[in-house]
């Protein structure tokens, strides 16, 4: 039991605090789908030592999954998240239609892997065996977006992060190596194995 006093005469204050208090028991319920390899402290992605401190469970992708997955995607559906993609772009730096398509395929096959698996969060580390079959990394974006963290490369530190944050204060996460600021253009880029740029300008 404790006890905190806030100074001020807006009752929204309060509600920001409490919502503080539900990351632990949302933690306890949450499962994270992951991928070795991982990065970052050993503690963050051993599952007993996760479990044990934070209460996440973590579920592993089964071998060849994500390439059947991947097979059945439906390709309209693909061809239309893409062309959405692009239409809504400010502008379209480097892909290729094709590269689109193909990251859109990943990310579908992304969405039916957490729904398959009834995930919270995800966090994959082979990424870089999927970039010939298509960019991951819009998948990542996409569903971060849409309040489910979802981190590259492995980093498992990053994935609590992005987890707390999300059940703290229901705001999407974001990834990324700061890689420059171009003053001129008022542009921050950032790299994180981010490899389709769509939109450069922030």
């Amino acid at each position: 039991m404790f006890a905190r006093l806030f100074n001020t005469s807006d009752f929204d204050d309060l509600e920001r605090a409490a919502a503080l208090l539900r990351v632990v028991p949302l933690l306890r319920q949450s499962r994270v789908l992951v991928s070795p390899p991982f990065k970052g402290t050993p503690e963050s992605f051993e599952p007993e030592k996760v479990k044990e401190r934070l209460g996440v469970e973590l579920v592993a992708i089964p071998d060849g999954r994500y390439d059947e997955v991947l097979t059945g995607v439906d390709a309209a559906v693909a061809e239309a998240d893409a062309t959405r993609w692009i239409d809504g772009a400010k502008q379209v730096v480097e892909p290729t239609r094709e590269d689109v398509v193909k990251a859109a395929q990943a990310s579908l096959a992304q969405e039916r892997l957490i729904a398959e698996h009834g995930v919270q969060a995800l966090c994959v580390g082979t990424c870089m065996r999927w970039l010939p079959r298509g960019f991951p990394c819009l998948g990542f974006m996409w569903l971060n977006g849409r309040g489910i963290p979802a981190a590259c490369d492995g980093d498992a530190d990053c994935v609590w992060t992005m987890l707390m944050m999300q059940h703290a204060f229901n705001r999407a996460g974001l990834l990324g190596n700061a890689a420059g600021v171009d003053m001129s253009r008022n542009a921050f880029h950032l790299a994180h194995l981010l490899g389709l740029r769509l939109v450069e300008e922030v």
